[in-house]
């Protein structure tokens, strides 16, 4: 284990401030692709976005357990553990909130995926607006801006995509993936890949600062603050997507029962 164990009290505090998705989840699972599919033609997509919903509910819960270890490493590193080791504390925080960044990215392109199989948007409708873009997030939301159709499900989506906090995720993800991921104060000497050589405030000479290394980006609380309020926003959106979703179920005669689904034939 990379922690030790945290009190009761503690964990149950930590459980307390992240958003629940759970009912989402059981949700989706209860939904089988083929059971809709009896209900509606075959060459239709609208079955497989249940198996699309249940990918981003899987991936949502997995968001929420690297948020509560982001949580439970800082504590116990820093409070629980005899001896204070912020060096570690950081170290782990760290990781874990990386990969509730990689996580949420992908959490929104399978929400995407949903949407487009729920609304059967075919590549055809997309294509203007893929251009360079590789994130279906993007392209969906461009589609949907352009569209303009005042549905809800279409604020929610286009709400999110616009979210600073959001943005700030994806862009996060997208050093970590493309580029030097960005830097954090507290992991001691660090180095961007940037030029070494300074110039002075005058701009008249050059110079070295050696083994001085380059300030860092943010401190961890600052990131872990727009993760945590991008994986609300996203647990938000999925809501709004999922239930535009059952509408849909519904018309057809598939309903949500006390014990789970049950289809009108």
């Amino acid at each position: 284990m990379s922690r030790g164990l945290l009190s009761k009290s503690i964990r149950k505090e930590i459980d307390r401030s992240l958003p629940e998705s759970g009912d989402l989840r059981s949700l989706a699972l209860g939904l089988s692709p083929d059971f809709i599919a009896v209900k509606f033609d075959p060459k239709t997509t609208i079955p497989l976005a249940s198996v699309a919903f249940q990918d981003c509910t899987g991936t949502l819960a997995e968001i929420r357990y690297a948020l509560f270890e982001y949580f439970a490493h800082g504590q116990y590193y820093r409070q629980a553990k005899r001896a204070t080791d912020e060096y570690t504390a950081v170290f782990f925080e760290r990781y874990y909130l990386d990969d509730a960044a990689l996580r949420l990215y992908a959490a929104g392109e399978q929400l995407a995926a949903a949407v487009v199989l729920m609304s059967e948007i075919s590549k055809a409708d997309l294509a203007p607006h893929r251009k360079k873009r590789k994130s279906e997030q993007a392209v969906l939301g461009e589609y949907l801006a352009k569209k303009k159709d005042g549905a809800a499900l279409t604020a929610a989506l286009l709400a999110l995509a616009r979210s600073n906090d959001w943005k700030f995720a994806a862009n996060y993800r997208n050093r970590w993936v493309h580029d030097q991921p960005p830097t954090l104060a507290g992991r001691g000497l660090i180095y961007r890949r940037g030029a070494r050589w300074k110039i002075s405030a005058d701009g008249t000479k050059r110079f070295l600062a050696l083994r001085t290394g380059d300030q860092p980006e943010y401190a961890v609380a600052t990131v872990a603050r727009h993760m945590l309020s991008a994986h609300e926003k996203l647990i938000a959106a999925v809501r709004t997507a999922f239930g535009a979703y059952l509408e849909i179920l519904k018309a057809k005669g598939i309903q949500r029962t006390t014990s789970g689904f049950s289809v009108t034939l």
